[in-house]
């Protein structure tokens, strides 16, 4: 396990493995094509691609694998992409590394485990699925897909709005479990027309156990706000 990962692995983070459904060992046969799928399907929708790629001198090149690793001020991951097609994802939230960050710096009251922004928590969603409708289109991908999410350090951190352009909660909202799995199994006809359905009912499935119950329309019209 590298450094980064195991600093991921202290505090709040999103663990997000995508993979066909039927396991084919050799399913990309040359290595050296791995790092550009990535760089042909990455995601980029908000001013930070995901997954990020770092330049191709940092690629770890490994017997079936590559892999990377980021640790730029508040922006913490380390992903690993197999020759089978597998893509496991681990980033740390963003919120919980403020200390080390120089645009974001954290406040006066701030401490990790404190919050989860709401806005932050649907484009994330919004990219992974993305990420999964992008990967089934190549050569990493298949008819079926399995789109498997946890999210950890969940246990009583609270929801934050973080958009000007929204009303204030009219509640505080906490969870109390210490993580949650979202695991689908998607066609890759679903996967490609429906990515953004996909991403919001995944967030309504989040929120509804911090005790927070929004609508199908009230994601959706967070989720317009940024354009592929």
């Amino acid at each position: 396990m590298s450094e980064i990962l195991k600093k991921i692995k202290t505090r709040g983070y999103w663990q997000v493995i995508i993979k066909p459904t039927d396991f084919i060992a050799d399913r990309i046969q040359d290595i050296s094509k791995l790092f550009p799928i990535l760089q042909k399907h990455y995601v980029y929708i908000r001013g930070w691609d995901y997954p990020h790629l770092e330049d191709k001198k940092s690629l770890h090149i490994d017997t079936d694998w590559v892999s990377q690793d980021s640790n730029w001020m508040h922006n913490k991951s380390s992903w690993r992409f197999y020759k089978s097609g597998l893509f496991v994802h681990l980033h740390g939230m963003a919120f919980d590394w403020r200390d080390e960050s120089d645009v974001w710096p954290k406040d006066d009251d701030w401490n990790p485990f404190q919050y989860i922004g709401i806005g932050n928590t649907i484009f994330t969603f919004t990219e992974i699925y993305e990420l999964a409708s992008r990967l089934s289109m190549s050569e990493a991908g298949d008819d079926h897909m399995d789109v498997e999410i946890t999210i950890f350090g969940l246990n009583n951190r609270k929801l934050y709005l973080d958009s000007s352009k929204r009303y204030p909660l009219d509640d505080i909202y906490e969870a109390h479990l210490e993580k949650l799995p979202i695991i689908n199994r998607i066609s890759r006809q679903e996967l490609v027309s429906k990515s953004k359905d996909f991403a919001i009912k995944a967030s309504i499935e989040f929120f509804q156990r911090f005790g927070w119950n929004p609508t199908y329309e009230i994601i959706k019209n967070w989720q317009d706000e940024h354009k592929k």
